[in-house]
């Protein structure tokens, strides 16, 4: 979405395919597909004080531009919060974000490095919700990784771990005496387990936990990837074992 982006991505296109290769007094074309076979093949370009090829300035210049906005501190920035001591991408605070379905929120905080948030204890849900509602953000609906996909139990997808039964702030449907997660060990009897029905966002305007369709554009809530230390025993065995 911004200019910097596309120079980087045109220069690196053209440079894979083409290099200009000097050596000798002569200009030299280098195709990356025969890289195995190191062939050149000669171009009839003279080398002068004036003839400077035209390929490979225009590398130069783009390379100069992208340099030069990047620099300039204009590219694409990932701005995160950091709150109780996580580390949080909030994408309503990044003009560069888009909104998402579920999946593909999913998708786009890990390819930054992060995971789609979830919220095991009550301390780290109403720090959020506070940051959330005192920044004005509670006006728009965020995707966390909740879910209840392929099965009856409601499970943060990022963690594994199933919802924490000692609170919830699943939103109270109209005529409901009880949320639907208040008795979280029970299985819930549902017709449908799929995408229709089976993903939890924080609903605006009060961030309250509410189940919603997979497939709707929302924003979304990351959160610094947690490191975990398995002490797995591994068994050294080879390919041609069964």
């Amino acid at each position: 979405k911004h200019p910097v982006t596309w120079y980087i991505l045109l220069f690196t296109c053209s440079f894979q395919y083409h290099l200009l290769h000097f050596t000798s007094n002569k200009w030299f074309f280098f195709s990356f597909a025969n890289r195995h076979k190191r062939r050149f093949a000669p171009l009839n370009i003279s080398r002068g004080p004036n003839d400077f090829p035209a390929t490979l300035k225009m590398f130069l210049q783009l390379l100069f531009v992208a340099a030069a906005l990047a620099a300039s501190g204009t590219g694409q920035r990932i701005t995160t919060i950091q709150l109780d001591g996580v580390q949080y991408f909030i994408s309503r605070m990044n003009p560069y974000s888009p909104e998402l379905n579920y999946f593909l929120a999913y998708q786009y905080c890990r390819s930054i490095g992060l995971q789609l948030a979830s919220f095991e204890t009550k301390e780290k849900s109403d720090s959020i919700m506070q940051y959330l509602i005192n920044a004005g953000y509670n006006k728009y609906d965020f995707w966390t990784s909740g879910n209840r996909l392929g099965t009856d139990m409601l499970i943060w997808m990022s963690t594994g771990l199933p919802f924490n039964a000692t609170f919830d702030y699943m939103k109270k449907n109209p005529g409901e005496e009880m949320p639907v997660a208040r008795q979280l060990g029970a299985v819930e009897q549902r017709k449908d387990s799929g995408a229709s029905s089976g993903c939890v966002l924080l609903r605006a305007p009060d961030l309250q936990w509410d189940i919603n369709d997979c497939t709707d554009i929302k924003d979304f809530i990351c959160e610094q990837t947690r490191c975990y230390y398995y002490n797995y025993g591994s068994i050294p065995v080879s390919s041609a074992q069964g």
